[in-house]
């Protein structure tokens, strides 16, 4: 398949290798690009405040640089400040009440860029046992102020909204079930492990528990996944893996890295976003020889995270990936998604006859409210974006 960019896109591929490094360009070495569209493409992956380091001073576009990226670069710093100090309050409230607590992407990722106040981020993710007091966790949160979000969209984690506003993810697994049992009951078996595997790290100024590396390493990519697998993600999660291998690793933290990746069927992922960050992102391939391989699809990969967009924003018509485009997968996926939406009612068998017309009904419901858009456009797309799913042979050992 013969997969081309435009060069507005090449240009943001060569302004993210710079940005992730560290270095600097000129705005002269990218004659006929229109910067209101690659300043723009930016900002719908959430990349744009990285790059504003990435000009000399003297050769920046100058009037999309003052009127777009200065000023959202601005938000960004003062935001991932509020979410720094967010972080390690709920987090020092939970270990003030013996309630083991690591923090998960958001400021744990941004740790690794060379100025971590430009990675974009939204809300706090920090994980806790699924075996933590729910009575006492509601206790602490609602004492200090946290209320339940009306809306939940997964059953990993509960959202508390800050007194300001600001959601903070308490999770209570190391990821979204997949559709695959395989690997659910892997993770289950790894969750102890992920929560003993951890250390405190000076992120910014303030010291904050985070996972060690491999771990680290395969969370993020479970997170990847998941997006994937649904309405899709963007470069920003790219550029996150991209940081996170350039920094040093030891041999045993690799091999630790690599055997959960083999062992939850997912190494073959991993292998494809290593290859396309290697290609288009500039991520050193000496740190990664050991699961970087030439890979055919990175760029057909790539095209799809730039459609995508942050968290799949590209398209209302956006929603899933399938394992294959048959009507068995259509049926699988629908099933999975019936234990999703009603994870404890899904236990009981007679029920599942009236939990599947619920679905149907919610994503009917969905496609014509809030996607605003038909059904038959979704259904088509997820067979389109599947197709790519069944050339990447995930889950199988």
């Amino acid at each position: 398949m013969s997969v081309t960019f435009s060069r507005e896109e090449c240009c943001l591929f060569a302004l993210l290798q710079s940005a992730l490094n560290g270095g600097c360009r000129r705005a002269s070495e990218f004659p006929g690009v229109s910067w209101a569209k690659v300043l723009s493409a930016a900002q719908k992956h959430t990349v744009l405040s990285l790059l504003y380091d990435v000009f000399e001073e003297e050769s920046r576009p100058d009037q999309c640089w003052q009127e777009y990226v200065a000023p959202i670069s601005r938000k960004t710093v003062y935001q991932s400040y509020r979410l720094l100090f967010l972080t390690r309050y709920v987090a020092g409230l939970l270990e003030k009440h013996q309630v083991p607590a690591v923090v998960l992407k958001g400021v744990t990722a941004a740790v690794f860029y060379p100025v971590p106040e430009l990675r974009k981020s939204g809300d706090v993710d920090i994980m806790i046992p699924s075996s933590a007091n729910k009575k006492l966790i509601r206790r602490i949160m609602e004492d200090a102020g946290f209320r339940v979000s009306d809306t939940q969209h997964a059953n990993h984690h509960l959202v508390w909204i800050s007194p300001d506003g600001i959601d903070v993810e308490l999770h209570v697994m190391v990821a979204e079930p997949f559709a695959y049992e395989k690997i659910n009951g892997y993770l289950r078996q790894k969750e102890q492990e992920f929560l003993k595997n951890t250390h405190r790290q000076e992120i910014m100024g303030v010291s904050l528990p985070m996972l060690d590396l491999p771990y680290q390493a395969f969370q993020l990519l479970l997170h990847m996944l998941q997006h994937f697998l649904y309405a899709g993600f963007g470069l920003k999660l790219l550029c996150d893996w991209a940081v996170l291998w350039n920094q040093p690793w030891t041999k045993e933290e690799k091999e630790l890295f690599a055997g959960l990746a083999r062992e939850s069927g997912v190494e073959r992922f991993a292998e494809l976003i290593t290859a396309s960050c290697v290609e288009f992102l500039g991520m050193s391939p000496q740190n990664v020889s050991f699961m970087l391989k030439e890979d055919s699809m990175a760029a057909e990969f790539m095209k799809e995270v730039m459609e995508a967009e942050e968290f799949g924003k590209g398209s209302g018509e956006r929603m899933v990936m399938m394992q294959g485009s048959s009507l068995t997968d259509y049926i699988r996926e629908f099933h999975h998604q019936m234990h999703l939406n009603y994870p404890k009612a899904g236990r009981i068998l007679v029920c599942w006859p009236a939990l599947w017309i619920m679905t149907l009904i919610r994503f009917l419901r969905n496609n014509r409210k809030l996607r605003n858009v038909s059904t038959i456009k979704v259904l088509k797309k997820a067979g389109s974006r599947s197709k790519l799913m069944e050339k990447l042979r995930l889950f199988e050992q």
